[in-house]
């Protein structure tokens, strides 16, 4: 392979301020949010989030807020703060690297995983230095490459580890010449291989041979002799690296390894040390040095430009060392100082600065207010405030001459020029109109002299204000006019024929304008304006609409725009426009935008914007919006002891001053569109607890979350393309609202529901506005609050009703049942009582009975009242308990005592009852008459006789009142229905879930009863 090595290029070295420099700064910084002012690397991933690594923690930006990610005790958590390199592998993780190994970090999960670098090569007082990790990259095929002090690591993502190739130094020894270079590695455009630098030189790492190209085995002019640092990749895919012996920057082919360029920077930067390289889009080169130097390569014209670090000079580079390099899709570089981020778009910014003061160190205490272009030459004059100069000033190639009014030529009255407050050209030569008269710059003599139109003019008349018109000349005095024509020498003197306006103010004649119809137009009082018509008179026009407001200012300054409308700067009022066709007029002021109401001087350009100045403040209205975009400059902040100038320059550019700076802005910039993207919501807050938004771009939040902060933000800078943001959450905000300083929405105590968060980047001049970007947010209903819940409720009430309705419809059932049962059961108590009654009223009981009664009176006298009580106890009780439907237990038996008495006195020793009831039985219920019931029907249904006694036992068994008799039948039963025991057990079962039981065995008739 052949290779060749180009000539080398010399440069031509400016200063950054000379000319006015295209490289404006500014900066985002610890103030800011930033984590620490020193940065080392930038990472946009593919989410268009920007990724900062610092000294001190890694930032997440994006475009408005940073969010810092730091080294804590909890085990999720970066390895170490000082992040060296980042890069974004295929599944979007971020990987970096960082004095103590590497991390990866899942923006999706917020989760960090952890990596030592492998040290089994190293001595153990070695390792600890060796894990710091300062290059990191993915390659095209998304395997994660690393380099640590003296080796190359790929991760192995099956075994989960990094992994060592084959070092690159032969020994521990030789590490400092081995170390693979901060900003070191690059994947090589084919692929095959990665690219390091060393201060051995360039090495190349091919994946397939596993093998290392450098000097060692290629003896060539890329390999050879060289001490390489600050390698980088160019847009057209030219690499440059950085060599120390030479000082040199040398640029190759890294397909054929061919040196294409080699630049010599000994010259520029003769201590220079190669720490960083990169090119940007507009093909400009920025080195940073080991020495504190920073410059900027034009590789069209070879042209230098040294860039430093002003602490008197807010928009100068931050610091005069820079890491990190990246560049948008709009051409805004960022770069990583030691002092934190700077941000420049050379070829898009709305403007550069001329330090004058820097160049004439005499303007210190003086201030520029007035400035014009020199039609012939395209140069500008400047006239001074206080010190009176006049400087004749060169842009290209920032030259000048100064013209001092002490030396200015004396006028016929002995007077010297006083300040200037317009500059006309006459025969192309500049005339300073001031008032104490006019006097011409002769730039071939260097000399001030009286400015003189014609012999034919008074010599008295005081010139203050003038204008040429195709070789017809109006000078004005103040009071008067005079129409000099240079082609026939005549002189018409014009002046207002009455002393006063018709509102009573004293007119005067002020600055002069050429309408686009060609009449002269010039102020005369506060809210008038004048023109000359045909007859060569002075015609007043009042521009006042609201006499009581607009008395309080003056106008300052009269242009036209191109449709031939006035725009005037009226100081104490505001921006004027006058239709010169009608004389209507409409003013604003701060209240509809304007910067400022005490505004010097109103300019329109040529894309239909007029420009305001009030010190450092502008504003640029546009009439077809009616809107202003106002901005600041940080320029002369500390001093209001000046005036404005503002001018068009012919290429259509406006020219302002700012005390002793120079501004030129390029208005057709205004309407540049930045590569247009949605913004980005970046988080929102609840409670001071942050939550990052993930792709997905939706949250779900429990019911007590409803106070919020919602932040988003744009990478786009703000400063090239001015853009606000506006918002509106559906459901919530009917019109959109335009974001503060914060770019944030807050919205306290939301209902639970769904919403939809719109959100659009708009630019601040009408010009464009962003895709919308959403977010669905579901605030979670409270479970006693949610539908389901109400739904449940309406369910279980029903159910319940339905419930409640059943459980009346079965106690209705239940009712009519227990009816039914009660009148069944009063019937079968009826029946049984009825039976028991027939029982004791039976003819052959009662005789019984009273024969018995009988034999006693006159037997035992005694015995028969006993008897006699017994038996109207028995019927007293029957009568008494009819109406009861139970009975006490104890009561039943005092019943059946007195029952068993009148039998045992008929029967004497052949009827014999036992009954042995305990006591603690004696509260329990049963029917009433029940136990006379059984009583009675073994008696009737058994013979009973003194050789073989009837015996009756009663007592308790298994909670049963037990009856039980010993069977010896009657052959006959002459009063028996059969029906009574079928009655008893019937009613028992309305009363009793256990039913009365009848046993009847060869020697035992027994019946239980259910106790109650």
């Amino acid at each position: 392979m052949r290779y060749f090595l180009f000539g080398c290029f010399f440069l031509s070295i400016t200063s950054a301020s000379g000319q006015g420099s295209p490289f404006i700064f500014h900066h985002l910084k610890e103030k800011d949010g930033l984590s620490n002012n020193f940065v080392n690397c930038f990472l946009k991933d593919s989410r268009g989030i920007l990724w900062v690594g610092t000294v001190d923690g890694l930032n997440r930006f994006d475009g408005s807020h940073f969010y810092i990610f730091k080294k804590k005790k909890q085990a999720n958590s970066i390895i170490n703060n000082a992040i060296h390199s980042l890069c974004e592998d295929k599944q979007k993780n971020i990987w970096g690297a960082t004095d103590n190994g590497i991390f990866c970090y899942n923006p999706e999960t917020n989760v960090f995983k952890n990596y030592l670098s492998p040290n089994s090569r190293l001595a153990p007082s070695t390792a600890n230095i060796a894990r710091a990790v300062y290059n990191i990259i993915c390659d095209s095929k998304g395997n994660i490459w690393a380099t640590g002090i003296w080796t190359v690591l790929k991760f192995n993502s099956s075994k989960d580890v990094f992994e060592e190739n084959e070092p690159l130094a032969p020994s521990s020894d030789s590490l400092y010449y081995y170390e693979v270079r901060k900003n070191g590695i690059i994947e090589d455009p084919s692929g095959n291989g990665l690219w390091l630098a060393t201060r051995r030189g360039i090495h190349f790492y091919d994946f397939k041979t596993q093998q290392v190209l450098n000097f060692k085995n290629h003896r060539d002019t890329l390999f050879t002799g060289r001490r390489v640092a600050a390698l980088c990749k160019s847009p057209s895919g030219q690499f440059w690296f950085f060599d120390n012996n030479t000082q040199q920057i040398f640029g190759f082919d890294p397909a054929t390894r061919a040196i294409t360029r080699r630049i010599d920077m000994a010259a520029a930067m003769p201590d220079a040390i190669g720490a960083t390289l990169f090119e940007d889009s507009e093909h400009r080169l920025w080195f940073s040095s080991w020495s504190t130097e920073i410059a900027v390569v034009d590789l069209h014209t070879n042209n230098l430009t040294r860039l430093r670090n002003d602490k008197n000079e807010p928009l100068s580079i931050a610091g005069d060392f820079f890491w990190c390099a990246a560049e948008d899709k709009d051409g805004t570089l960022w770069l990583g100082t030691l002092s934190g981020i700077s941000k420049c778009n050379a070829s898009k910014s709305l403007y550069r600065i001329y330090r004058m003061e820097e160049k004439l160190p005499f303007l210190k205490g003086n201030s520029i207010r007035l400035m014009v272009e020199d039609p012939t030459d395209k140069s500008w004059w400047l006239v001074t405030r206080n010190t009176l100069f006049a400087i004749h000033y060169f842009p290209e190639n920032g030259k000048y001459d100064v013209y001092d009014f002490q030396f200015a030529e004396k006028d016929i009255r002995g007077a010297l020029p006083a300040p200037v407050y317009k500059i006309r050209f006459i025969n192309n030569k500049p005339v300073l109109c001031t008032h104490t008269g006019a006097w011409q710059i002769e730039t071939t003599t260097h000399k001030i002299v009286p400015f003189i139109v014609s012999r034919s003019i008074d010599p008295g008349f005081l010139i203050k204000g003038m204008v040429e018109q195709n070789g017809i000349y109006y000078l004005s005095d103040g009071r008067e006019i005079i129409k000099y024509n240079s082609f026939n020498d005549k002189v018409d003197r014009i002046k207002y024929p009455y002393e006063k306006l018709k509102d009573g103010q004293p007119y005067g004649i002020g600055e002069f304008l050429i309408a686009n119809d060609n009449k002269i137009w010039f102020s005369m009082a506060v809210g008038w304006l004048g023109y000359l018509d045909e007859k060569n008179e002075i015609v007043p026009v009042c521009t006042i609409t609201n006499k009581e407001e607009e008395m309080n200012g003056y106008f300052t300054s009269i242009a036209a725009d191109k449709k031939g409308k006035f725009w005037l700067a009226n100081r104490g009022i505001g921006l004027y426009s006058v239709d010169p066709s009608n004389g209507s007029a409409k003013y604003w002021t701060e209240a509809d935008g304007l910067v400022h109401n005490i505004i010097d001087v109103a300019v329109p350009d040529d894309y239909g914007n007029v420009w305001c100045v009030a010190y450092n403040k502008f504003s640029v209205f546009t009439p077809s919006l009616g809107s202003f975009y106002n901005f600041t400059l940080p320029l002369s902040e500390a001093s209001l002891t000046y005036d404005n100038g503002l001018t068009r320059l012919s290429n259509g550019n406006i020219l302002a001053s700012v005390q002793n700076d120079l501004v030129e802005f390029y208005p057709e910039r205004l309407s540049v569109k930045p590569n247009i993207k949605k913004p980005f919501i970046g988080s929102i807050n609840i409670a001071g607890n942050e939550k990052f938004i993930g792709s997905g771009n939706s949250v779900l939040l429990d019911p007590e979350e409803k106070s919020l902060s919602i932040k988003f933000g744009m990478l786009t800078d703000n400063e090239t393309f001015p853009y606000s943001f506006e918002y509106r959450l559906e459901g919530i905000d009917e019109n959109w609202i335009t974001a503060g300083a914060s770019n944030q929405a807050v919205y306290n105590k939301l209902p639970s529901g769904r919403y939809t968060f719109h959100l659009i980047a708009r630019a601040k001049n009408g010009a464009w506005q962003s895709p919308e970007t959403t977010m669905k947010i579901k605030i979670k209903t409270a479970f006693f609050k949610s539908a389901w819940f109400y739904t449940s409720i309406i369910i279980l009430i029903s159910v319940l009703l339905l419930l409640f309705y059943r459980f009346r419809i079965n106690k209705q059932r239940q009712l009519h049942v227990l009816t039914n049962k009660a009148q069944l059961l009063e019937k079968e108590k009826t029946l049984v009582m009825y039976e028991s009654l027939k029982q004791q009223l039976n003819p052959h009981f009662l005789f019984n009975s009273l024969t018995s009664l009988s034999s006693l009176i006159e037997t035992e006298p005694k015995a028969a009242s006993g008897f006699l009580d017994s038996l109207s106890k028995t019927y007293r009780y029957i009568l008494k308990s009819r109406d009861n439907e139970t009975v006490s237990l104890i009561d039943e038996k005092k019943f059946a005592e007195n029952y068993v008495k009148l039998q045992t006195t008929r029967f004497e020793k052949g009827f014999i009852v036992n009954m042995n009831i305990p006591e603690e039985f004696y509260h329990r219920k049963i029917v009433p008459v029940t136990l006379q019931n059984l009583i009675e029907n073994a008696i009737k249904h058994n013979i009973i006789d003194e050789d073989s006694p009837l015996q009756v036992d009663i007592f308790i068994e298994n909670d049963y009142l037990v009856v039980q008799n010993n069977l010896q039948k009657k052959k006959f039963v002459e009063t028996s229905n059969k029906h009574g025991l079928v009655s008893m057990a019937s009613l028992y079962r309305y009363l009793s879930n256990r039913p009365v039981e009848i046993n009847e065995n060869n020697n035992l008739f027994t019946v239980k009863i259910p106790l109650l």
